[in-house]
């Protein structure tokens, strides 16, 4: 096992060298490949003076030809203005003759160079034009390759419009429904507002009159209810008034049963509590203080279901022609309810048909259904049941007509209008809610349409965009053709224009022979022989100035594309440099005194290292680069190339600022 671990260990430290290797060797490689491009830029650099040389070389021969024929103008301008002294002197009307002939010589001749002159430097202009023109064209191809790119979504914004469009009719339609059941709403909402305000003021109107009645049955009771209702802030709950204001009958022909039934002290003077104190409370101001006679009563323990439980369900007595309690007919709050069913037994008093005239005899005998009252046909019959003989008697007594609860208010009308009222309140509240969110949802794709818009805008002016372009294009190329067709043949032109100076020397040479006669003919011919010198060599200083200037055109050019490559090599060598010192530095390589970087030695150290590596050819070709101090700085030699390359550095810089 030891020795299992101990191969192990040493085969992790022999991976951790190999690993530790191939990063130098990856160090080497980048050394290679900064030594090779500088290699590159040497020899780009050579290929550029050679170059350079030759523009040079070109130039300076333009420069000799210019200054040649610019002293053969002179000399012969110098030799023409002797000849022309000479033959003026001998006769002076000859001389004015030979004046005038020599002077519309002269016009005519300049007439030519200056058409030349013109045609030149519109064949200039004409060429300046197409490279101008030609620039634009290749400009506007870009710029329509630009948007043949942006132009590639135009049918999926059609498609997405058209869908974005869809949607945002079909929530137009649903708005539009949902704003006229909006307003159907809005209408029920008012009619049932009218008909609650009618309601309302003619429960008022109704408590009104019972309230006068009260005043006048019952004075206490009326003062009783006055100061209750202004100090009800007081109590701490609930105190019902007497039931007078309060009860509701719907059917007045049950208005009779129910005031026969309640004692006229708890219809007119019966106040109900929820809570003993404030019935206390009550008792202290309006009977020990006031002296009023009022009754008061706290509200039972039972709940109205409680009571209607006591009673049999109303299913099982429609047989005897019963048809609901006394209870079923009686509307008011449940405390109230339950006070009059502790008291009355209303709960349990049954109200008859005509029908149960038939069967009266079985409701007034039938011990099961333990009636001891029920009212029929304004009758009220009481149903008593002897101690002694267990017999059943009846005995009935004809209801009064009511003089209290005279006018009522149909309460479940009311219920059906609240009901209804929150019903359709509930409806309106969810439909402001579906129509916020139509909204909403139209907002959103609104939006989402108004972006598509603009982009669709942005595809029309791009597409506008595009035929502008092709439009230039096409016009373009229609000017660019037009300025090619009427290039102008430059050779042929001079060629013409020497001609037609040739042309007119020699009619020159036969008007000065005319007018001089033989006589003068030799002088004649000496001094035209002369003026065509001076025009061949004019012209000829004319075609070298021109040569001279291109010349020295494409001399900035290559001096400008030097600087570059000079800085191009510059910045190779220093990053070679560079990965030079990294290696050395790597491998602990010593640097010899004079600061050479690419010693064979060193090299062939470096090559032992990778020697199971493959063989890399750039290793033979690596220039040997040594530093030296000089009267001008430091220079930098390479040893390996036949010419010796010099570097120049600024004063003050060491080798390891120049490297950094």
């Amino acid at each position: 096992q030891r020795l299992g671990q101990n191969i192990s260990k040493q085969g992790r430290i022999e991976l951790k060298r190999k690993a530790v290797r191939y990063g130098e060797f990856k160090a080497y490689l980048k050394y290679q490949d900064r030594v090779s491009m500088y290699q590159r830029s040497v020899q780009a650099w050579e290929k550029f003076k050679v170059i350079r040389t030759e523009i040079k070389l070109k130039l300076r021969s333009s420069q000799e030809r210019m200054n040649e024929w610019s002293q053969n103008v002179e000399k012969s301008d110098e030799v023409y203005k002797i000849k022309l002294e000479q033959t003026k002197a001998q006769n002076p009307s000859l001389a004015n003759s030979i004046n005038t002939l020599i002077e519309n010589h002269r016009d005519e001749i300049e007439k030519i160079r200056k058409q030349l002159r013109n045609k030149k430097d519109e064949e200039k202009q004409r060429m300046e034009n197409v490279q101008d023109i030609s620039a634009q064209i290749e400009k506007l191809y870009h710029q329509l390759g630009t948007l043949d790119q942006n132009s590639n979504d135009n049918q999926s914004l059609d498609v997405e419009w058209n869908r974005l469009e869809k949607q945002r009719n079909r929530l137009i339609q649903e708005s539009h429904g949902l704003r006229l059941r909006g307003e159907q709403i809005n209408d029920d909402l008012r009619k049932l507002h009218t008909q609650q305000a009618d309601k309302q003021c003619e429960l008022e109107s109704i408590q009104s009159i019972r309230l006068q009645h009260l005043q006048l049955s019952d004075p206490d009771s009326y003062k009783a209810v006055i100061w209750y209702r202004n100090n009800k802030n007081l109590f701490r709950k609930c105190v019902y008034e007497p039931m007078i204001l309060s009860l509701n009958i719907e059917n007045q022909n049950m208005a009779n049963y129910v005031e026969f039934i309640i004692p006229k002290r708890d219809l007119t003077a019966m106040f109900i509590f929820e809570d003993t104190d404030d019935m206390k409370l009550f008792i202290n101001e309006c009977h020990t203080k006031q002296n009023l006679v009022v009754h008061v009563s706290a509200i039972p323990q039972l709940t109205l279901q409680d009571f209607k439980t006591q009673a049999q369900p109303i299913a099982k007595l429609k047989c005897y022609g019963i048809t609901n309690y006394l209870l079923d007919v009686v509307n008011d709050s449940d405390p109230v309810l339950c006070y009059l069913c502790e008291t009355t037994k209303m709960h349990l008093i049954p109200i008859a048909d005509e029908s149960a005239l038939e069967s009266i005899d079985s409701l007034i005998n039938n011990k099961e259904l333990g009636f001891t009252s029920f009212f029929m046909k304004n009758f009220c019959y009481r149903i008593v049941t002897s101690c002694y003989s267990k017999q059943i008697s009846s005995t009935n007594v004809q209801v009064q007509t009511h003089s209290f609860l005279t006018d009522s208010v149909n309460q479940q009308r009311i219920q059906q209008l609240e009901n209804d009222f929150l019903s359709i309140t509930q409806e309106q509240n969810q439909l402001r809610n579906d129509y916020r969110t139509n909204q909403d949802e139209m907002h959103r794709v609104g939006k989402e349409l108004d972006a598509v818009e603009q982009r669709k805008i942005v595809m029309n002016n791009i597409r506008n965009e595009r035929t502008g372009a092709e439009r230039k294009i096409n016009e373009k190329q229609k000017l660019l053709a037009w300025y090619e067709n009427t290039k102008l043949d430059m050779a042929n032109e001079e060629h013409f224009s020497h001609e037609k100076e040739e042309k007119i020397h020699q009619d020159t040479l036969k008007k000065l022979v005319d007018h001089c006669g033989y006589l003068n003919y030799h002088q004649c011919v000496d001094l035209m022989i002369e003026s065509v010198r001076l025009a061949v060599s004019r012209y000829e200083h004319e075609k070298a100035k021109a040569d001279l200037e291109e010349n020295t055109q494409n001399f900035n050019k290559i001096q400008l594309e030097g600087v570059t490559k000079q800085n191009e090599m510059k910045i190779s060598e220093i990053e070679t440099r560079i990965w030079a010192r990294i290696i050395t530095e790597l491998f602990e390589i010593p640097l010899p005194g004079n600061l050479s970087l690419f010693m064979n030695q060193i090299l062939g150290q470096i090559k032992l290292v990778f020697h199971m590596y493959p063989e890399d050819k750039i290793l033979s070709k690596l220039p040997i680069i040594s530093l030296t101090n000089t009267d001008q700085g430091r220079i930098a030699t390479n040893k390996t190339s036949a010419q010796l390359q010099i570097i120049t550095f600024d004063d003050g810089l060491t080798l390891s600022e120049v490297i950094s």
